[in-house]
Order: structure tokens, then sequence, then C-alpha cells
């Protein structure tokens, strides 16, 4: 008898290129991370509770007087990599690529 294990690897604690959509508007953001995305994804939502300016995704959220939704509800990883020595040289590839579509 064979026991086989599945295993299962949470899409947000990749890195990668990902885009939060706002939940209000229907905006699309599209950033690239060498970071886990969840990471990144709390740090949009520091910015967006503390009015920070490093944030594109969060302040356009602001200035709009939208709210923000749950990371899962409106962020979608786009493409995970890998990351190591090509690691930034193939998002900027990937992240214009997305950008283009």
């Amino acid at each position: 008898m064979h026991s086989f294990v599945i295993l299962y690897i949470y899409i947000y604690d990749r890195s990668g290129v990902y885009q939060p959509t706002c939940s209000e508007c229907k905006m699309k953001y599209i950033g690239q991370t060498g970071r886990p995305c969840k990471v990144r994804f709390q740090e949009h939502l520091r910015d967006f509770k503390y009015n920070n300016k490093r944030s594109e995704f969060a302040q356009q959220i602001i200035d709009n007087k939208h709210t923000i939704g749950k990371m899962e509800d409106i962020m979608e990883v786009v493409h995970v990599i890998k990351v190591g020595k090509n690691f930034y040289k193939n998002v900027v590839v990937l992240t214009e690529a997305y950008i283009i579509k």
C-alpha cells in the first residue's frame, strides 16, 4: 500500500507578480515582489490605514474614499517566481507582459 502526501503551497506565501483590484471601482494595480505576496499586501494595507504615500494602490483607494477588501477577495497572484539569481530580470519581463495585455 502506498501513501501519498499532498503538499499545498499557499499561493500568497510565494513571491512574484501580483494584482490587487479595488473592490469598489475595479481599478487594477500590478506589482512585483521578491518577498511573499501576503507581506506586500500587508504593506499596502498599512499604507492605506496610516495614509502613507508609499503605495499607489493604497493612495488610489484613499483618494477615492474607497474601502480595501480582504487579500483573498481582491488580490490575484498572476505569476509565481522562484527567487534566485535571475529573479529581477524575470520579473521585469513578466510585469511588462502583463501590463501590455
